[in-house]
């Protein structure tokens, strides 16, 4: 339970998993509810490689995909959940882009209660494939700088109780596994574990507050990047201030400890504030909005850490019943702790390898500039000594969607980014636009 669930607590002692709603299926097989839905995207991308140098970095893409939902209530105190989507990105143009994908919300869930405790074991699956949101992540016109074909395997078990009407207390512990769909970034695989807790009180019926902690242990399977251990503890708070507004706050103290057991030559350790704040206004019954702020930490590549300032803003707008055109706008400031700035050399680049018996270091020399000292990671990408780098990031887009027949949906979108780094090779700008197709049997 999270902040701003509906408690209701006392309608529901000894602690149940919440049954599903038998209305929404396509196909009933025995006692298991089943839901089944493909979808097509077509895409273009001005830049696909992400170059600063300009070039023909274009690529029109096509993602078909299938997912299903399986839904089995075993009895009054036990269920259990299967989602699974999958498909493939086939790019026309930059095809050593190709990329398997795995929605972000395939997992199987088995959820059980035993008294007035509800236990939840899980095993949840995502891929990422989209270099573009990660500004650690330097394109060079090269396919294999963006070339970020990646899944991770959470499993774990999560605990909820509510001894009282407006008192909800969780915990959990997540193992994960980290891998490439090939070795061009084998220096990111690896493992961690969290163990997580929180506590969660209702104030007043619009009015939830609580305090959540955590502590990580993130270890990596090569000796390039440094393992560590974070920590974190905060507030948080859901607000519905009135019909029309409501506010969602958190804030939390976090510390990020390195051990100096890679190559990526970074000895930054971090402690400070991380947190988050949206609010919502429905300003009529057509048009709503939102705005969020927040401040992240998180790992990086050829760093220990990376922190993140983020502003963004929403609009919606339901210009009839069956039209709606939804705006937004973000802004993204991401600091890197230090380390190597990684990347694969641009066409043209040519590279001498160190001379460690003379003390000549390797050196690269692209069209753009040349570095000194250069690394190769695990991978065969390129290291070049940073003090760190700073990365600003701004999107815009603009999306809509119409149902076509009852089962026939399509949504078509533009997006704009601008990247701006302080690193010679890290700007450039796209422009990107998905048609959607989607068909529920």
């Amino acid at each position: 339970m999270r902040a701003g669930d509906d408690f209701r607590a006392a309608e529901r002692v000894p602690y149940r998993p919440a049954g599903f709603d038998e209305g929404n299926y396509n196909l009933k097989l025995g006692p298991v509810l089943a839901t089944f839905g493909a979808s097509v995207s077509f895409a273009y991308n001005s830049n696909a490689l992400q170059s600063s140098a300009g070039g023909d970095n274009y690529d029109f893409s096509i993602n078909p995909s299938l997912n299903t939902n399986l839904r089995w209530q075993i009895t009054d105190n036990a269920r259990l959940g299967l989602n699974f989507g999958i498909g493939y990105r086939f790019n026309l143009v930059q095809e050593d882009l190709n990329s398997l994908t795995i929605s972000p919300n395939t997992s199987i869930d088995y959820a059980f209660s035993v008294g007035d405790v509800l236990f939840t074991v899980f095993n949840r699956i995502s891929s990422a494939n989209d270099a573009s949101r990660r500004a650690d992540i330097i394109g060079t016109g090269n396919a294999l700088s963006v070339r970020f074909n990646r899944i991770n395997n959470s499993s774990g078990l999560s605990t909820e109780w509510a001894p009282y009407t407006d008192l909800s207390v969780s915990a959990d512990y997540t193992f994960s596994l980290e891998r490439g769909f090939d070795d061009s970034y084998s220096m990111l695989n690896g493992q961690s574990q969290t163990v997580s807790t929180a506590l969660f009180y209702r104030l007043h019926p619009d009015l939830t507050v609580g305090i959540s902690a955590s502590a990580s242990l993130n270890d990596y399977a090569s000796n390039f990047q440094n393992s560590s251990k974070s920590y974190g503890v905060g507030p948080t708070a859901t607000w519905r201030v009135s019909e029309a507004i409501s506010v969602n706050a958190s804030v939390r103290y976090t510390m990020i400890n390195s051990e100096r057991d890679g190559q990526i030559q970074d000895s930054s350790d971090f402690s400070g504030i991380s947190g988050s704040l949206s609010v919502r206004h429905q300003l009529t019954q057509f048009v709503s909005h939102s705005l969020s702020l927040g401040r992240s930490v998180n790992g990086s590549l050829g760093s220990n850490f990376q922190v993140s300032m983020e502003a963004g803003y929403q609009l919606s707008w339901r210009i009839t019943d069956f039209l709606p055109i939804n705006f937004s706008a973000s802004v993204d400031q991401a600091e890197q702790s230090g380390g190597l700035a990684i990347f694969a050399a641009p066409p043209g680049s040519i590279y001498f390898p160190p001379d460690p018996a003379n003390g000549i270091p390797g050196i690269l020399v692209t069209p753009i500039d040349t570095f000194s000292g250069v690394v190769l990671t695990p991978g065969g990408l390129f290291g070049v000594p940073v003090p760190g780098q700073t990365t600003l990031s701004y999107r815009f887009g603009v999306s809509t969607s119409y149902q076509i027949t009852q089962k026939l949906g399509s949504s078509l979108g533009w997006n704009y980014t601008i990247r701006d780094s302080d690193f010679v090779l890290g700007d450039y700008d796209a422009h990107t636009v998905t048609l959607t197709l989607n068909y529920a049997f």
